[in-house]
């Protein structure tokens, strides 16, 4: 970037705000990803329930008893993205707090 900034400050100051730009896609992704797997989880989890019925009149028809692993495995999903959601979301918002406590204090300190 040599000749496109007046001077070394001008530079220091364009990179800081570029960290800055990142951390605050950092946060939004995070929440997106938040958000996303709780929905995935919530549009999952009914799927279960249809499966569960399926496989209680698979048992019946066939006579013997029948797996219940695929409807244990949507549960065991759900959960886990439920927690990855929660985890997300808390980690965003953690994140974004530092930021901004970051930035308020290089404000009182500019003033």
């Amino acid at each position: 970037m040599a000749g496109t900034l007046p001077s070394a400050e001008a530079a220091n100051a364009y990179y800081a705000e570029q960290k800055i730009i990142r951390q605050r896609e950092d946060i939004i992704g995070s929440k997106n990803l938040a958000r996303t797997t709780f929905w995935s989880a919530i549009i999952i989890l009914p799927l279960s329930i249809p499966m569960y019925y399926w496989m209680k009149s698979l048992e019946e028809v066939l006579g013997q008893e029948t797996s219940y692993g695929g409807v244990k495995a949507i549960f065991f999903m759900s959960a886990v993205l439920i927690l990855l959601s929660v985890f997300c979301k808390r980690s965003g918002k953690r994140r974004e707090r530092k930021l901004n406590e970051k930035l308020r204090q290089e404000e009182s300190t500019h003033e």
